[in-house]
């Protein structure tokens, strides 16, 4: 689970935006919090399953109760995202960009971003920064910004906004088990649609847009859509 992030960061940048690990671990036995964890971090990465060899013990996530509902909390926000993810996937396609990317793709010109794998922005506008250390209920990760003078993130959860003045500082986060941290940049729309069990079922789903102000008080955002079949 630790390496897959900059795995996945890597193989955005080979221009392979489809890509996912093993969730949970290939080769020997996960247990009830790696696989907790794991089925969280991996519903962010673009491609998401659960998957092992015969060798080992079962792990899909209705193994264990708090996997099954720590699944269903992540699997919740993926497809909410799904219109997002797709404009990215459509973006990736035509111009090469990335779907899940580095911090330092979005924050270029801050050299304490070069090395920052173990966080990662999900497009320009989902920041997802889980735990990755056994038995933590908390974790430290950074709000970029620009210009010395930060900028806003909102919490997927709450809406809250988290300000911060002086960005690429540290700052703890509460993450009990079950719980992945995922903040919403500021200066930027997200397109939503109201999950349902499949994607098939979710395309027919009420749309929605959630308007993450930035500092300035504007915000700005992209969607793809075509008849999902063709």
């Amino acid at each position: 689970m630790f390496f897959s992030i900059p795995q996945a960061l890597s193989f955005s940048l080979f221009g392979i935006p489809m890509f996912g690990a093993d969730t949970c671990g290939f080769n020997g036995n996960s247990d009830e919090e790696l696989c907790n964890r794991w089925m969280q971090l991996s519903a962010f990465f673009p491609f998401y399953r659960n998957h092992n060899t015969l060798t080992a013990i079962p792990q899909e996530a209705y193994v264990w109760a708090s996997v099954a509902e720590a699944s269903r909390t992540a699997m919740n926000i993926r497809y909410s995202l799904l219109p997002y993810m797709y404009t990215l996937f459509y973006l990736a396609h035509n111009t090469g960009s990335t779907v899940i990317r580095a911090l330092a793709w979005e924050f270029p010109n801050d050299p304490a971003l070069a090395n920052a794998d173990r966080q990662f922005f999900l497009g320009p506008a989902v920041l997802v920064t889980p735990v990755l250390v056994q038995g933590a209920t908390n974790v430290s990760g950074v709000f970029p910004g620009t210009g010395g003078r930060g900028e806003v993130y909102y919490d997927w959860y709450t809406f809250g906004a988290q300000n911060v003045s002086t960005p690429g500082v540290n700052v703890t986060i509460d993450a009990p088990l079950g719980h992945i941290p995922v903040y919403l940049r500021g200066g930027y729309v997200i397109p939503t649609q109201e999950p349902a069990l499949t994607t098939r079922d979710a395309r027919r789903n009420p749309w929605g847009l959630i308007v993450a102000l930035g500092l300035e008080g504007s915000a700005r955002g992209s969607l793809y859509v075509d008849d999902g079949e063709s």
